[in-house]
């Protein structure tokens, strides 16, 4: 766990809340960590004088996720913010006095998180990022880059509630859309490499590899290997694009995580979780890097390079 540089009895003498950051991506993408830091510190909580930051380095597993946040509930930290569905379902079921604010894709009325958006009642409120209700809109936009697209694979995690809640909401757009779906499970970075492999053999002409933080920690990787197989892909994560991959279309991650920041200020400040609304996406972020499409051998049509909100030549 990385922790301020104050002794240990320093911070005790001071009695500063800690505040843990956790998530399997937190550690992978600290540009993350650092936008929630920024605005905590912008709110008057400097790290290290008005507050503690704790962000555990996980791998990809989420039984590290679950001991991880375990370990921080038994040792009473003051507030969980949680990034990934799977983060905050853990947390959920562990604790329902410690403050957890989230930051997630799944839809926290159903996945039994809070009573509503506008009034959570229990001790979760955050960011809902959706990303399961843009499943059907990524195949639209492969759909319009790939010509003649009919089979596209999606990569799902069965250990993660927005991967599976996406996978769903990826299948009722296909029917609409005329598209078949292949699906290939993945629950650790040793099995992207057969994933694809299995979705190559099924014929499939693009990859969509749904949102699962376990995912965002290997982005790298799932870039790679679909270069390797020349497939066009789409993520929901912007930093994908970065990583060499095709197409990511999805909320902003950092501004989200700022959000979050929010809503920690607030509750330090004696705000109960419960009080505070969830705040549902704003901005949503559509990358397109060119040098990749070149690589793959795909013409991204004018009229999609129109859409992007930015674009990697």
């Amino acid at each position: 766990m990385a922790w301020p540089s104050a002794s240990l009895g320093e911070q005790a003498a001071k009695r500063l809340p800690l505040v843990a950051f956790v998530g399997l991506d937190s550690a992978d993408d600290p540009s993350l960590l650092e936008a929630f830091r920024e605005r905590l510190h912008q709110h008057g909580y400097e790290e290290g004088v008005r507050v503690r930051l704790t962000a555990p380095s996980l791998g990809d597993h989420y039984e590290q996720l679950r001991e991880a946040l375990g370990e921080l509930v038994r040792s009473k930290v003051d507030l969980l913010v949680t990034r990934g569905s799977t983060a905050t379902n853990y947390a959920r079921s562990m604790t329902e006095t410690i403050p957890i604010v989230m930051v997630a894709g799944i839809d926290p009325v159903k996945a039994g998180f809070a009573v509503s958006l506008a009034h959570p009642g229990g001790n979760v409120t955050g960011v809902a990022l959706g990303s399961q209700d843009l499943a059907g809109k990524r195949l639209e936009i492969v759909r319009d880059v790939v010509p003649g697209l009919t089979r596209v694979g999606l990569l799902v995690n069965p250990e993660s509630r927005s991967s599976m809640a996406s996978a769903k909401e990826a299948e009722a757009a296909a029917r609409a859309l005329r598209l078949e779906l292949y699906t290939a499970e993945v629950r650790t970075s040793a099995e992207f490499e057969p994933a694809f492999g299995h979705l190559v053999k099924a014929g499939v002409g693009a990859v969509f590899p749904t949102p699962s933080t376990m995912f965002a920690a290997h982005l790298g990787q799932i870039a790679q290997i679909a270069r390797r197989h020349r497939l066009p892909t789409i993520s929901s994560v912007a930093r994908y694009v970065d990583a060499g991959g095709l197409m990511a279309y999805g909320t902003d991650q950092a501004d989200a995580c700022r959000r979050a920041a929010d809503y920690v200020a607030r509750i330090l400040q004696g705000a109960r979780p419960g009080d505070l609304p969830i705040e549902q996406p704003i901005t949503l972020e559509f990358v397109i890097n060119l040098k990749t499409a070149k690589a793959l051998g795909v013409q991204v049509p004018q009229s999609v390079l129109l859409r992007a909100t930015r674009v990697i030549q």
